[in-house]
């Protein structure tokens, strides 16, 4: 009888642990993992965060905005320069150039900089490496972003 006593003992015990491993496994599932963030971003949002007064799902919304309306531009960006555009370049860097600047997108800036200053005719060999670079700079800042919203998410903004 005291046999039955341990072993029913050590059945109850077994699945106490069982049944806790399970609802600690559940509650890790419930919490979404945050994505990977860069030590250094590409971007800064002191002068948004400063716009918004404390409103993360401003901050959020606008960082979306600036994801839509990048993507769009640069598009753009790509198809002026497909077809010789001068002025379609011009136009998109122009249109970059303010968001750029408040978010503090350095390197991307001085390329619309040039872009949109350009003192010669189209040059397609030229203008090619300046809207890959920037390009190859905006991805990143876009990517960078959209994990920065992810997390956002996660966090309720």
């Amino acid at each position: 009888a005291a046999a039955a006593v341990v072993e029913a003992a050590a059945e109850a015990e077994a699945q106490a642990e069982a049944s806790a491993e399970a609802e600690a496994e559940a509650a890790r599932a419930e919490i979404p993992a945050r994505p990977a963030v860069p030590a250094v971003r590409r971007y800064c949002l002191d002068g948004l965060l400063a716009m918004a007064r404390g409103d993360q799902q401003f901050v959020s919304s606008m960082l979306q905005t600036f994801i839509t309306s990048t993507t769009k531009v640069m598009h753009e960006l790509h198809g002026a320069l497909a077809v010789g555009n001068l002025t379609g370049l011009r136009a998109a860097a122009h249109q970059l150039r303010p968001s750029l600047k408040h978010l503090q997108i350095l390197p991307a800036l001085e390329v619309m900089d040039t872009i949109d200053n350009w003192p010669g005719p189209f040059s397609y060999d030229d203008l090619q490496p300046l809207v890959e670079s920037a390009n190859w700079t905006l991805s990143q800042v876009l990517a960078e972003m959209t994990t920065e919203l992810e997390n956002r998410r996660i966090e309720g903004y």
